[in-house]
């Protein structure tokens, strides 16, 4: 059984897509509250003419970089909080070196996304990513939930949990500490709405490349598992 819990598929896994214990989403949330440490006093952004020039790779580099900074401790540590429930849950299906791969993706992705939705780089925030990771689990539980063969019950116990928390996690205004009761930071965030398309379309990308590439669909993260 814990073997279950820590491998969604543990039969059918090599080295490259174990769950190493979760060290992957671990190891993130400490590097992010250490940079946050050390970079809040310097970290100020990139100038807002950044569109005069696109493909500037100072700005791509500082929009990747962005989407690991932070501007509070109350900032990072909610940011990581919602994370941590986001990593678990995708680490264990997809094993810790390819979720390590996805969450840079992700980084770069959601960061240029989120600075061409602003028009400046002068931004912050790993949400960007979380909302991103929110509508990737969303696609994949809806795939999970859809789908005509044996489904793994603790991918669905796991992953209805998981919709839950995401609609709590969009609904907080961390701002005012309350609760929405409906996800406005959704809606009202240039950023979140960017990062949201972008796990959208890399779930749905996966997916494809899963249906169509026999090599694909043997290497990429399984939604259906064995019992």
């Amino acid at each position: 059984m814990f073997k279950k819990f820590v491998n969604e598929d543990h039969e059918n896994k090599n080295w490259f897509s174990l769950n190493y214990f979760f060290a992957g989403t671990f190891a993130l949330i400490f590097i992010m509250i250490l940079v946050y440490g050390v970079t809040a006093p310097i970290h100020r952004g990139a100038p807002a003419e950044w569109y005069d020039d696109i493909f500037n790779f100072r700005i791509i580099a500082e929009s990747f970089a962005n989407s690991f900074c932070h501007n509070s401790w109350s900032h990072v540590l909610f940011n990581m909080a919602c994370f941590l429930f986001c990593g678990l849950y995708l680490e264990r299906k997809m094993g810790s070196i390819k979720f390590l791969l996805l969450i840079l993706l992700l980084g770069l992705l959601c960061g240029v996304a989120s600075t061409a939705a602003v028009l400046d780089a002068n931004w912050a925030g790993f949400s960007v990513v979380n909302f991103a990771l929110y509508f990737y689990i969303i696609i994949d539980f809806i795939f999970l939930a859809l789908a005509k063969t044996k489904r793994n019950k603790l991918n669905l116990i796991f992953g209805g949990i998981m919709m839950v928390l995401i609609y709590i996690f969009m609904s907080i205004n961390t701002e005012a500490s309350s609760f929405y009761g409906y996800p406005l930071r959704l809606a009202n965030n240039a950023g979140h709405f960017s990062g949201a398309l972008i796990g959208i379309v890399m779930a749905l990308t996966i997916r494809v490349a899963r249906i169509t590439t026999p090599a694909a669909k043997a290497a990429a993260p399984s939604t259906e598992g064995s019992d």
